[in-house]
Protein backbone atom coordinates (compact mmCIF):
# COMPACT_ATOMS: atom_id res chain seq x y z
CA UNK A 1 0.00 0.00 0.00
CA UNK A 2 2.84 2.29 0.84
CA UNK A 3 4.63 1.18 -2.46
CA UNK A 4 1.33 2.15 -4.28
CA UNK A 5 0.81 5.84 -2.15
CA UNK A 6 4.23 6.59 -3.23
CA UNK A 7 4.33 6.14 -6.75
CA UNK A 8 0.84 7.68 -7.34
CA UNK A 9 2.69 11.16 -5.24
CA UNK A 10 5.72 10.36 -8.13
CA UNK A 11 3.28 10.63 -10.68
CA UNK A 12 1.34 13.63 -9.25
CA UNK A 13 5.19 15.21 -8.83
CA UNK A 14 5.64 14.73 -12.70
CA UNK A 15 2.63 15.90 -13.70
CA UNK A 16 3.52 19.36 -11.98
CA UNK A 17 7.25 19.24 -13.56
CA UNK A 18 6.69 18.17 -16.58
CA UNK A 19 4.49 21.57 -17.64
CA UNK A 20 5.33 23.78 -20.12
CA UNK A 21 4.83 26.87 -18.72
CA UNK A 22 7.42 29.24 -20.28
CA UNK A 23 8.80 32.63 -19.05
CA UNK A 24 9.52 35.13 -20.98
CA UNK A 25 11.84 38.29 -19.81
CA UNK A 26 10.22 41.19 -22.27
CA UNK A 27 12.12 44.29 -21.39
CA UNK A 28 11.11 45.06 -17.54
CA UNK A 29 8.11 42.08 -17.77
CA UNK A 30 8.38 38.52 -16.97
CA UNK A 31 6.09 36.85 -19.04
CA UNK A 32 4.79 33.62 -18.17
CA UNK A 33 2.03 30.98 -20.04
CA UNK A 34 1.46 27.23 -20.26
CA UNK A 35 -0.17 26.44 -23.91
CA UNK A 36 0.39 22.76 -22.72
CA UNK A 37 2.04 20.44 -25.67
CA UNK A 38 1.58 22.55 -28.57
CA UNK A 39 4.55 22.93 -30.97
CA UNK A 40 4.97 26.44 -30.53
CA UNK A 41 8.37 29.39 -31.04
CA UNK A 42 8.59 32.34 -29.65
CA UNK A 43 10.41 35.73 -30.68
CA UNK A 44 11.48 39.14 -30.04
CA UNK A 45 9.70 41.60 -32.43
CA UNK A 46 11.95 45.07 -32.71
CA UNK A 47 14.30 46.09 -30.58
CA UNK A 48 15.32 43.69 -27.35
CA UNK A 49 15.76 46.96 -25.29
CA UNK A 50 12.19 48.34 -26.62
CA UNK A 51 11.40 51.11 -28.30
CA UNK A 52 10.96 54.29 -26.88
CA UNK A 53 8.93 57.73 -28.69
CA UNK A 54 7.40 60.49 -27.18
CA UNK A 55 3.57 60.69 -27.05
CA UNK A 56 1.82 64.10 -28.54
CA UNK A 57 1.23 64.97 -24.43
CA UNK A 58 4.96 64.98 -23.92
CA UNK A 59 5.20 61.35 -22.31
CA UNK A 60 8.06 59.31 -22.60
CA UNK A 61 6.63 55.53 -23.57
CA UNK A 62 8.61 52.43 -24.08
CA UNK A 63 7.05 49.22 -26.01
CA UNK A 64 8.35 45.82 -26.17
CA UNK A 65 6.34 43.10 -27.96
CA UNK A 66 6.93 39.43 -28.45
CA UNK A 67 5.70 36.88 -30.95
CA UNK A 68 4.41 33.30 -30.92
CA UNK A 69 4.21 31.24 -34.02
CA UNK A 70 3.41 27.56 -34.40
CA UNK A 71 4.56 25.67 -37.61
CA UNK A 72 6.18 29.28 -38.49
CA UNK A 73 2.83 31.21 -38.75
CA UNK A 74 1.91 34.05 -35.82
CA UNK A 75 -0.45 33.58 -33.79
CA UNK A 76 -0.24 36.00 -30.95
CA UNK A 77 1.63 38.99 -30.34
CA UNK A 78 2.22 40.09 -26.79
CA UNK A 79 3.49 43.63 -25.82
CA UNK A 80 4.31 45.51 -22.87
CA UNK A 81 4.17 49.56 -22.72
CA UNK A 82 5.88 51.40 -19.76
CA UNK A 83 4.94 55.48 -19.73
CA UNK A 84 7.34 57.83 -17.75
CA UNK A 85 4.03 58.31 -15.46
CA UNK A 86 0.35 57.29 -14.82
CA UNK A 87 -1.81 57.38 -17.98
CA UNK A 88 -5.45 56.95 -18.77
CA UNK A 89 -6.73 54.84 -21.11
CA UNK A 90 -10.21 55.24 -22.39
CA UNK A 91 -12.91 52.19 -23.03
CA UNK A 92 -14.55 54.60 -26.06
CA UNK A 93 -11.26 54.81 -27.78
CA UNK A 94 -9.85 51.51 -27.73
CA UNK A 95 -13.51 50.32 -28.54
CA UNK A 96 -14.05 52.53 -31.84
CA UNK A 97 -9.88 52.02 -32.66
CA UNK A 98 -11.19 48.04 -32.94
CA UNK A 99 -14.23 48.89 -34.42
CA UNK A 100 -12.04 50.35 -36.98
CA UNK A 101 -9.35 47.59 -37.25
CA UNK A 102 -12.41 45.21 -38.04
CA UNK A 103 -14.07 47.17 -40.69
CA UNK A 104 -10.43 48.27 -42.14
CA UNK A 105 -9.03 43.97 -42.00
CA UNK A 106 -12.31 42.96 -43.40
CA UNK A 107 -13.81 41.29 -40.31
CA UNK A 108 -17.95 40.50 -40.91
CA UNK A 109 -18.54 41.22 -37.10
CA UNK A 110 -16.69 42.72 -33.70
CA UNK A 111 -18.15 42.43 -29.93
CA UNK A 112 -16.64 43.53 -26.79
CA UNK A 113 -16.86 41.05 -23.58
CA UNK A 114 -15.41 41.21 -20.42
CA UNK A 115 -13.13 38.44 -18.58
CA UNK A 116 -10.96 37.93 -16.27
CA UNK A 117 -7.42 38.04 -18.01
CA UNK A 118 -4.49 37.65 -15.11
CA UNK A 119 -6.48 38.47 -12.45
CA UNK A 120 -7.50 41.70 -14.14
CA UNK A 121 -11.12 42.49 -15.03
CA UNK A 122 -10.28 42.84 -18.87
CA UNK A 123 -12.56 43.32 -22.22
CA UNK A 124 -11.90 40.47 -25.08
CA UNK A 125 -12.39 42.47 -28.65
CA UNK A 126 -13.55 39.13 -30.14
CA UNK A 127 -13.80 40.08 -34.73
CA UNK A 128 -14.43 37.48 -36.99
CA UNK A 129 -13.35 37.17 -40.75
CA UNK A 130 -15.61 36.22 -43.65
CA UNK A 131 -13.04 32.83 -43.81
CA UNK A 132 -14.01 31.86 -40.14
CA UNK A 133 -11.12 32.68 -38.47
CA UNK A 134 -10.79 34.63 -35.28
CA UNK A 135 -9.27 37.49 -33.50
CA UNK A 136 -9.30 38.17 -29.85
CA UNK A 137 -7.11 41.43 -28.89
CA UNK A 138 -7.64 42.79 -25.06
CA UNK A 139 -5.90 45.38 -23.05
CA UNK A 140 -5.09 45.31 -19.56
CA UNK A 141 -2.97 48.14 -16.62
CA UNK A 142 -0.31 45.81 -14.47
CA UNK A 143 -1.28 48.80 -11.45
CA UNK A 144 -5.11 47.85 -12.27
CA UNK A 145 -7.97 45.61 -11.55
CA UNK A 146 -9.81 46.48 -14.57
CA UNK A 147 -11.72 49.53 -16.00
CA UNK A 148 -13.34 51.89 -13.41
CA UNK A 149 -16.62 53.17 -14.65
CA UNK A 150 -18.48 56.33 -13.05
CA UNK A 151 -21.72 54.30 -12.46
CA UNK A 152 -19.70 51.38 -11.42
CA UNK A 153 -21.27 48.80 -13.86
CA UNK A 154 -18.60 48.07 -15.95
CA UNK A 155 -20.23 45.79 -19.21
CA UNK A 156 -17.84 46.67 -21.86
CA UNK A 157 -21.14 48.40 -23.97
CA UNK A 158 -19.80 51.23 -26.19
CA UNK A 159 -23.13 53.66 -25.12
CA UNK A 160 -22.93 52.94 -21.75
CA UNK A 161 -19.20 52.52 -20.44
CA UNK A 162 -17.83 55.68 -22.78
CA UNK A 163 -16.55 57.33 -19.55
CA UNK A 164 -14.91 54.24 -18.48
CA UNK A 165 -11.12 54.69 -17.81
CA UNK A 166 -7.98 52.16 -17.44
CA UNK A 167 -5.32 53.51 -15.22
CA UNK A 168 -1.57 52.59 -15.13
CA UNK A 169 1.92 52.86 -16.33
CA UNK A 170 2.20 49.34 -17.27
CA UNK A 171 -0.25 48.27 -20.30
CA UNK A 172 -0.12 44.85 -21.77
CA UNK A 173 -1.42 43.96 -25.13
CA UNK A 174 -2.12 40.48 -26.33
CA UNK A 175 -3.59 39.97 -29.80
CA UNK A 176 -4.46 35.76 -30.78
CA UNK A 177 -5.48 34.70 -34.39
CA UNK A 178 -5.45 31.17 -33.82
CA UNK A 179 -8.65 28.90 -32.44
CA UNK A 180 -10.17 28.84 -29.75
CA UNK A 181 -8.14 25.78 -27.39
CA UNK A 182 -5.09 27.63 -28.31
CA UNK A 183 -6.38 31.51 -27.14
CA UNK A 184 -8.21 29.62 -24.25
CA UNK A 185 -4.94 28.20 -23.26
CA UNK A 186 -3.23 31.64 -23.39
CA UNK A 187 -5.63 33.79 -21.46
CA UNK A 188 -6.04 31.14 -18.66
CA UNK A 189 -2.52 31.06 -18.32
CA UNK A 190 -0.47 33.93 -19.07
CA UNK A 191 0.87 35.74 -16.32
CA UNK A 192 3.01 39.30 -16.67
CA UNK A 193 5.14 40.70 -13.16
CA UNK A 194 6.99 43.82 -13.72
CA UNK A 195 10.34 43.11 -12.46
CA UNK A 196 12.23 44.28 -9.21
CA UNK A 197 15.12 45.56 -10.53
CA UNK A 198 16.25 48.47 -8.05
Amino acid sequence: MKKLIFVLMLVGLLSVVQGSKDVVELGPYDVSFDLGDLNYTWRFVGLIDGETYETYSGLNVTHWTMEISIDNISVCMISGSQYSESVFSEFGDIYDNNIKYSLGRGMIDMDAITRVVDSKNAVLFVGSYYDGSTIVSTQYALESDGWLDHDGRFAANHWSDLDAVLIGRNFILITIVADWDLTRKLLNTIHVELRDES
